[in-house]
């Protein structure tokens, strides 16, 4: 079993921070906003949104976090969390520069070692169920591939349709392998169905072996922002599964997720966490 968590939480939330003096938050969401710490946003409890999926962490037995974060925000990761969550050990990597999902995993090379390890947005809270099942997968490499369904269930996620659709989908063989992740698939996205008939959506939750760095080295950066290009995970788990042969299980799962990409998602986000039950 999977021990070790990645947590990517160096991004910059450039698109919530445009709209940011519209809405009505407190002084410290805002700065956490500021510095991209989207997960920062706090619940009806006075806790961090993601602190949802820390306990999912420790519930699902992870037993050392590593949190990838920036020069700006980081300090705010670092004074909230420390060095343990309860019985969970928390270390940290820095990404220098914003250069991408691709490039912030393989800053966390030192930090994880060579153990194996699960990775994840900061600014999404996931469900338990779905780390369960991603840190028990036996395949070299593994990811969760979010049925579309449940993703448009809006009693399951606060997700917009049209996010949706600017997602990663996931087309897999009989074997539930990876055979190919699709970037911004838009009206295509129909075009991939797995074997059931089921579209698979990836949201950023992956396992990998310490052979994700290599790949993160060899692809090449995509322009995601009019002048700013990005190293991009997706290209490297093609590059793994291309050209490295390595095999990636996509394990299904039927259930919700709770976005913070736009402040619009905020209030969606804060309804979804308010029954949460926190132990640490």
């Amino acid at each position: 079993m999977i021990t070790t968590a990645v947590v990517l939480a160096a991004g910059l939330g450039s698109r919530m921070q445009k709209a940011l003096e519209e809405k009505d938050l407190n002084k410290e969401e805002k700065e956490s906003i500021r510095k991209g710490l989207k997960g920062m946003i706090l619940g009806l409890d006075g806790r961090p949104m993601f602190d949802s999926t820390l306990q999912s962490l420790i519930d699902a037995g992870i037993k050392r976090i590593v949190f990838v974060v920036n020069e700006i925000g980081g300090h705010m990761i670092k004074e909230y969390y420390g060095k343990k969550i309860g019985f969970v050990k928390v270390d940290y990597a820095l990404q220098k520069e914003p250069l991408g999902t691709a490039n912030a995993v393989y800053c966390a090379k030192d930090a994880a070692a060579d153990e194996p390890f699960i990775t994840m947005w900061y600014d999404n809270v996931y469900p338990l169920e779905a780390i369960k099942k991603l840190v028990r997968i036996k395949s070299e490499w593994g990811a969760i591939g979010y049925d579309r369904d449940s993703l448009e269930n809006p009693h399951l996620t606060n997700i917009k349709k049209e996010k949706i659709r600017q997602c990663a989908v996931m087309q897999v063989n009989d074997d539930s392998e990876l055979l190919k992740i699709i970037e911004r698939p838009g009206d295509t996205l129909d075009n991939y169905p797995d074997p059931e008939g089921k579209i698979l959506i990836n949201m950023g939750l992956f396992a990998f072996n310490k052979r994700i760095f290599e790949c993160c080295t060899k692809i090449t950066p995509v322009e995601r922002h009019p002048g700013k290009k990005e190293y991009e995970i997706q290209p490297a788990v093609q590059y793994g599964i291309d050209k490295l042969k390595i095999k990636m299980v996509v394990e299904p799962f039927y259930g919700g997720v709770i976005d913070l990409t736009a402040l619009e998602d905020v209030p969606g986000a804060k309804e979804f966490t308010r029954d949460r039950k926190l132990s640490f």
